[in-house]
């Protein structure tokens, strides 16, 4: 089956062939539904899936995970859970990571903190390529950006502070150290900028060197020329990378960087 990561026009229309094939089959239904509700077509994805519920009444627990996925891009987030919350105890990286994400939303951050350390039992080396998993998961929806403010407010910059350990040495031979394990020792000072641009795309650096100049995110937003929301998924995004879960350490960071200066 054609995916909607390589090819979107391609893979809707191979979808509606198919559906046009089996219209009553309900692992296809949910399989589609899922990748249309991904592509961006999410109504269109939640009824096939609902569908398929209908016409297997012992589906799959995964079903279930699109339901949730509907209601975390609408920010629902207690509906989130309660599609999926029966399911906790469930030993399968993608409920988890799911739960840590509405938990950290929903500010209840022991249940987060628990989904997190059993996301990193089931799939240890997601702890170091979490962004490139959530970008394969999420190529064309703001998911990506959600799911990693959820996953800060969850605790994840505590729970695996060398995220950025990964980051290879500098030209010099410096390496990458997030802050939250040096937390203002000498090290952090001698990274360069061009570790630093190789963490962050160019727009996380405008955001990022903004806000160290003391912009409120409405300010940054007229800026840029985007909205307010997308600039608190920008910052989001910047902190998992970085793994640093608060302003003053981002405006620390900033400087050290050469992004911005002291006197900004």
């Amino acid at each position: 089956m054609v995916s909607y990561r390589q090819d979107k026009a391609q893979f809707l229309a191979v979808a509606q062939h198919t559906l046009h094939l089996a219209p009553h089959r309900p692992d296809n239904l949910a399989v589609i539904g899922m990748h249309l509700a991904l592509s961006g077509q999410w109504e269109h994805g939640l009824t096939l899936v609902t569908e398929a519920m209908r016409l297997n009444p012992f589906h799959p627990p995964w079903y279930h995970l699109v339901i949730s996925l509907y209601h975390i891009h609408f920010g629902q987030y207690p509906a989130a859970l309660a599609a999926i919350g029966r399911f906790a105890g469930l030993n399968f990286f993608p409920f988890q990571a799911n739960l840590a994400v509405i938990h950290g939303h929903l500010g209840n951050l022991p249940e987060a903190r628990r989904c997190l350390e059993r996301m990193f039992e089931l799939w240890p080396d997601a702890r170091h390529r979490l962004q490139e998993i959530l970008d394969f998961w999420f190529p064309f929806e703001d998911l990506a950006d959600v799911f990693a403010a959820g996953l800060t407010k969850a605790g994840f910059s505590e729970a695996i502070a060398d995220l950025v350990e990964t980051i290879q040495s500098t030209p010099r031979g410096d390496r990458f150290v997030s802050p939250a394990v040096v937390q203002d020792k000498a090290v952090v000072s001698r990274r360069s900028a061009e570790i630093d641009k190789r963490a962050l795309t160019d727009r996380e650096l405008d955001v990022l060197r903004l806000l160290a100049e003391g912009q409120r995110t409405k300010d940054i937003a007229d800026t840029l020329g985007i909205s307010a929301k997308t600039v608190e998924t920008y910052r989001s995004r910047i902190m998992l990378k970085l793994g640093i879960d608060n302003l003053p350490g981002l405006v620390k960071f900033a400087i050290r960087a050469g992004i911005t200066s002291p006197a900004a």
